[in-house]
This record gives structure tokens, sequence and C-alpha cells, in this order.
């Protein structure tokens, strides 16, 4: 018995709706899909008084049934660092690894309504949110590959997961990778996990493996990558977080490296974590001092520059009015005198004596001579 698979039209108009959005609509969906199921069973119960069951025995792997005994714990292989609890069946790629309490939807947990829609929906990408998984509901689409924001001449970041389901291939790759990890070929176990990833869809714990080898492989930017996207799928994966923490300590971003390593230790201490931790936290306070610092001499800069300023325009202004006031002062000093006598010389000049000479003449001494 099946459930209809929902509608082209009616996913295509669900992914262009917000991500908080999509999560409210695919679980209504799902919760639909699992009541017409119900009622599918009471009916097919009342008609036939068929009231099997489903085998105790099985569990779930998110996309079939499953009876086979997994009496594995890959990703725990050769101590790897996460926390995570041993049901005797655990197997990574079918996600059923539950960190230090914190993971999700472990067979326990899972209610009833999303278990028969996970399985009604099992080939139907667009039954789970994002048209992804059912793990990756709380995120965004688990089938999009990451932003590869790796610097100039850094190799290209590993391939994420895109599609595949071929989860007992993924499972030997894994144990392949855990051994090579634990061997200290940290390259080659990229490349096993790598495999693993692009064979199906992988668990949180598979990102932050390849993420842990990476950093190990001195490529911090591209562990950054992979444990964000271990956390977008679970944002509780103490180790994810540990890794990223590092990753962000080797590429000096001290803040974040503090927030995420303070995260981590809340979840899962780490003494090794512990170490970091108080790194960073003291490099945190010396780049806040810095900054402090520098931000004081920046305003002590721009208020010197203020008061250079402030004092150019005054003397600026003190210098234009003394240059108005000496022109005022020269035109009051020309400007009250006459324009110079008539003529430009003596009123009419001193007339000649008539006849030019002395009037008459001085008469000569009688006899012509001098007495």
């Amino acid at each position: 018995m099946s459930v209809a698979k929902t509608p082209v039209a009616v996913s295509d108009a669900i992914k262009k709706l917000d991500a908080s959005d999509q999560v409210a609509v695919q679980t209504y969906i799902a919760q639909l899909k699992s009541t017409i199921e119900d009622l599918e069973g009471e009916v097919l119960k009342l008609k036939k008084g068929d009231a099997h069951e489903d085998d105790a025995h099985a569990h779930f792997h998110g996309h079939e049934k499953c009876t086979a005994d997994h009496g594995h714990s890959d990703d725990a292989h050769h101590g790897d660092e996460e926390v995570s609890h041993d049901h005797g069946h655990k197997h990574e790629g079918h996600s059923h690894e539950h960190e230090h309490a914190h993971g999700h939807d472990s067979d326990d947990d899972i209610p009833a309504w999303k278990k028969k829609a996970m399985e009604s929906g099992a080939n139907d990408p667009t039954a789970a949110p994002f048209g992804g998984s059912w793990n990756a509901e709380a995120s965004v689409d688990a089938t999009s590959p990451g932003d590869d924001k790796k610097e100039e001449g850094e190799p290209p970041f590993p391939p994420m997961y895109e599609s595949g389901d071929d989860f007992d291939k993924a499972a030997d790759l894994k144990m392949e990778a855990s051994d090579l990890k634990g061997a200290g070929n940290y390259a080659g176990a990229v490349e096993k996990y790598t495999e693993a990833i692009l064979a199906a869809e992988p668990s949180p714990l598979v990102y932050a493996n390849r993420a842990d080898c990476l950093l190990r492989l001195n490529r911090p930017r591209a562990a950054v990558r992979d444990c964000d996207a271990a956390l977008a799928i679970n944002p509780d994966s103490a180790k994810a977080l540990r890794i990223r923490g590092r990753a962000r300590k080797a590429l000096g971003e001290y803040e974040g490296s503090l927030k995420d390593l303070s995260a981590s230790q809340t979840i899962d201490f780490d003494e090794t974590a512990a170490l970091d931790l108080k790194f960073v936290t003291e490099k945190h306070v010396e780049m806040e001092k810095e900054q402090a610092s520098k931000r004081v001499e920046e305003e002590a800069k721009l208020k010197k520059r203020a008061e250079e300023i402030k004092k150019a325009q005054e003397e600026a202004k003190a210098e234009a009015q003394r240059e108005r006031q000496q022109r005022e002062s020269a035109r009051s000093s020309t400007g009250g005198m006459p324009g110079g006598m008539p003529g430009g010389s003596m009123p009419g000049g001193m007339g000649g004596m008539p006849g030019g000479s002395m009037p008459g003449g001085m008469g000569g001494m009688p006899g012509g001579s001098m007495p």
C-alpha cells in the first residue's frame, strides 16, 4: 500500500517558499499522507481482518525496512572522536548514529506518522522537506552542493552528495576510509569518504570525518565547508563544531572559532578542545584589545584632524576680515580730497605785466647815468 506522490506542480510551488515555510508545508503533507495510510489500513483490516504488523525485529533506515544485523560502528572505529550510542546495529550510512544524545531521529524517537510518511515517500524526494531527506528537514537542501569559498591556488574542494542510495557500498567505503584515517593516510581517507558520500546520502558524521582529514591535510577552508554541511543536518554535532572551530583557528578567525569550540564543549567535553578553546580565547581577547586601541588611535586622529580644519577655517576667516578692513581703510583715506587745482595749475595763472614788461617801464636816471 502506498500513498500518491506529491504532484510536480505542488513540489515546484513549495520550492518557491521560504525555508521555514517549506518545512511547515512538507510536514503537513507528511501528516496527511500518514492519516490517509492509516485510514486505508483500517479499511483493509475491516475488510480482511488482517491485523498484520511489521516484523518486530525490523528497523528503519530512512529508505526501506532492513532486518539485517549491522554489528559494526564504522565511524567509531579507530577511536574517532564523535560520541554516539551503539544500538548493536549502527550503520552510519543509514543515519542511525546520534551524537551525545543530541542526534536526531533515532529509530525510537521517530513518531509513527513520520515513519510511515518516510516509508511511503521513500521513492518520492518531494515527500521529504526541501527535496532532500527526512534527516535534513531542519536544514537547507541536502542535495545542493555547498559554496566553494576556496582561495586561488588551493585544491578544489571535494564534491558533495547529489544523489545515490547505495548504502551497502557507502558502508564498505566508510570502513575503508576509517581504516586509512586510523593509519594516518588522510589523503586516502578523504578519497574513500568522498566515494561514500557520492554513493549514498551521508550522515553528519561522515562529513565531519572527512573534514577532520582535510584539516589534517592543512585544508581548513575545505574542512569548514564540510562542517557547514554536517551542521546543516545536525546543528548539535559536537564533532563538526569542534573541527570547524579548529579549522577557523587555523584560519585566524578567532571569534568564530571561539563560538564553535564553546558550543562543542557544552555538548561533549574534550580535553584537547579545551586547550584549543583556551588558546582562541586568549587570542580573541588580544584581538579585542588591539581593535580597541586602533579605535582610540583612529578617534584621536579624527579629532586632531577636525581641530586642524577648524583652526584653518578660523584663520581663513580672520585673514578675509583683515583684507576687507584694509580695503575699506584705503578707500576712506583717498576719497576725501578734491581732484587737484582747476586747470591743473594755479588758478588762472599769473598774468604778465602789460606790454610784456613792467608797467610803463622804469624811467632812467636823469642824465642817463648814475650819479
